[in-house]
């Protein structure tokens, strides 16, 4: 039976792809793969896991665009086939697998290399991060009215680490930021954490609510909601960190702590 021929390492594999949906060859060597005695080792021990998952039908690659950031020489891009998400998913039918948008895959993208660098960073400073990602990180919550809403971030972060004064606890929620929705969009989603945040719900067990970190694609959009958030009066700017996608994991790691 195929299930017991995988090892324990394949279904972190699958795992992996099924949580984040797309992961590239890159992404799942780094989060499944180490330690190695050399980084070229550990690429090729992952190439040939990733082939055998791929003959045995429970991975496929992504047909490959031409130009453009997903394009040329960008390694492969897998996601489970139906027959490895009824490996993960065996309590429901296994859809069929849809070509994603161009928008949606390189926010999956971007969400898995914000993923492997909080890791690397957190390991590089001594740190343990434990990392819940959709829909397992989202909140629901009743509003004002009695209504159900939900915050949905795109990853929530729990980093645990010592300093000079003991242990501590950092909570983040993350959003990943693109650039392709308009500011008051953005502004919504913080008045959702906001609201969130005086439900109670989060903090009821006596933890520190999250801090919410929105790491965005370039310096000028970090600039641009920043200063959104500070002008409008209805939200609270300490609840919010801001941050690009290339400084996410050193500052996740290093922003200090929220509890």
């Amino acid at each position: 039976m195929l299930t017991q021929q995988l090892s324990e390492r394949d279904w972190r594999v699958l795992d992996d792809l099924h949580q984040h949906g797309f992961l590239t060859t890159a992404h799942i060597c780094d989060l499944d793969f180490g330690p190695h005695a050399s980084a070229d080792t550990a690429a090729r021990t992952t190439r040939r896991v990733l082939a055998r998952l791929a003959r045995d039908r429970l991975i496929e690659s992504l047909p490959r665009r031409q130009g453009g950031p997903l394009g040329g020489s960008t390694p492969s891009v897998w996601r489970l086939t139906s027959a490895g998400r009824r490996l993960r998913e065996a309590h429901r039918p296994a859809l069929r697998a849809l070509t994603p948008t161009h928008q949606r895959l390189l926010h999956s993208l971007a969400v898995a290399d914000l993923h492997v660098a909080v890791r690397q960073a957190a390991a590089n400073g001594k740190q343990t991060v434990d990392v819940a990602l959709e829909p397992t990180c989202w909140r629901s919550f009743h509003g004002l009215g009695g209504e159900q809403r939900t915050v949905k971030p795109d990853l929530a972060l729990t980093v645990h680490g010592s300093d000079v004064h003991g242990a501590y606890v950092d909570r983040w929620f993350i959003e990943v930021d693109l650039g392709t929705e308009h500011l008051p969009t953005l502004i919504a989603k913080c008045r959702a954490y906001q609201d969130y945040y005086l439900s109670g719900s989060e903090t009821k067990d006596g933890q520190a609510f999250p801090l919410v970190v929105w790491a965005c694609s370039e310096e000028r959009r970090v600039t641009q909601l920043g200063t959104a958030v500070a002008r409008t009066s209805s939200l609270t700017p300490q609840m919010f960190r801001y941050c690009t996608l290339d400084q996410a994991g050193d500052a996740i790691t290093g922003m200090g702590a929220s509890s």
